[in-house]
């Protein structure tokens, strides 16, 4: 925590002691704000002696001291007062001296100050500070770049020590995602849990469920792999790749163990005879479909969107990768044991 800002951090300690040094320049720089008398700017004559002198001492800047960049931007300051008339020139004060006036005069009422109350304060920053019942508002200003959530996580901890119901931006988002982190393993343990069910109500037998899941797991594994090796790092908009990265590719699985059932009935030495078969083009064919569907998700102008539909890219490919590697190995090992 770096500090506490509160409604009295806008009203100044020590007002009359800075009064007194503000009245103090006063004495020196009031005289000079006065306003003039003559026709000032408004003569012509006065205006084009000023420009002739801007324009002499334009021809006379040292360009070695000045730099290429500034002695280009007088010489063409210079070509433009030579071109210009007395309409012109008037036009040119105008645009570069319309605001003087008025900064002339908030700055000779600066100089006569008064004392600066809470009253005084404008209704919009009071309304932010004070509620209207009266309670104040305390706005404690972290240390660390909130950007990053170790920052985020430490800032709050320390917040919570002092006041565990303090609110605001880095709690919400402090809470919001340790909710996304828990719906992440919710979401996660529910669709492993629904997968194993129904594989053993379809296969029903352990080895068949355990052959569909291990392409799956090892999927996993290389897919967090990618995401350090690529530098494309979980967050809460693509952190749903893991559950859905089962969701979608547990159908190969269980196509090729069917098809592969199919192809040993009464002959356990077939085993293997399935990848001899059209299962694993088609599931080749539809595993590249889905890729491309979800592959155009990573065109998104969105930052986090765009992630997602790179991280379910490269989960979805390893997935078939391992679907189309490993499981037809441990198919054909157990054919050998069972040989």
């Amino acid at each position: 925590v770096k500090g506490v800002a509160s409604i009295l951090s806008f009203v100044p300690g020590d007002q009359e002691e800075k009064a007194e040094i503000v009245r103090d320049l006063a004495l020196f720089m009031l005289p000079s704000l006065a306003p003039g008398g003559g026709t000032g700017d408004r003569d012509p004559a006065r205006r084009r002696i000023a420009a002739e002198n801007l324009e002499a001492a334009l021809a006379n800047l040292d360009a070695t001291n000045a730099g290429p960049d500034l002695a280009r931007a007088a010489g063409r300051l210079a070509v433009l007062l030579r071109a210009l008339d007395d309409a012109g020139l008037a036009g040119l004060g105008q645009g570069l001296l319309a605001v003087f006036p008025d900064a002339v005069e908030r700055l000779r009422d600066s100089l006569s100050p008064e004392p600066f109350t809470l009253a005084d304060l404008p209704t919009d920053i009071s309304a932010r500070y004070v509620a209207p019942g009266g309670q104040a508002r305390l706005e404690v200003i972290p240390a660390d770049d909130l950007r990053d959530p170790d920052a985020v996580e430490r800032f709050v901890a320390a917040l919570r020590k002092v006041t565990p119901d303090a609110s605001g931006a880095p709690v919400t988002i402090y809470e919001a995602g340790r909710a996304v982190l828990s719906a992440f393993v919710e979401a996660g343990a529910i669709a492993v849990t629904a997968i194993l069910i129904l594989l053993g109500l379809l296969l029903r037998r352990v080895s068949d469920v355990a052959f569909v899941f291990a392409p799956l797991g090892l999927a996993a594994l290389l897919t967090v792999l990618c995401s350090v090796v690529f530098q494309v790092p979980f967050n809460f908009a693509n952190i749903i790749v893991l559950p859905l990265l089962f969701g979608l590719g547990v159908a190969s699985g269980i196509h090729l163990v069917l098809r592969d059932r199919q192809e040993r009935a009464g002959d356990d030495r077939a085993a293997g005879d399935a990848f001899e078969t059209s299962t694993p083009r088609a599931v080749l064919f539809s595993a590249l479909t889905t890729i491309g569907s979800f592959g155009s998700i990573a065109l998104s102008g969105h930052p986090g969107t765009a992630s997602m539909g790179v991280l379910l890219t490269i989960a979805i490919t390893l997935t078939l990768i391992c679907t189309l590697v490993l499981l037809p190995a441990l198919l054909a090992v157990r054919g050998r044991g069972r040989g």
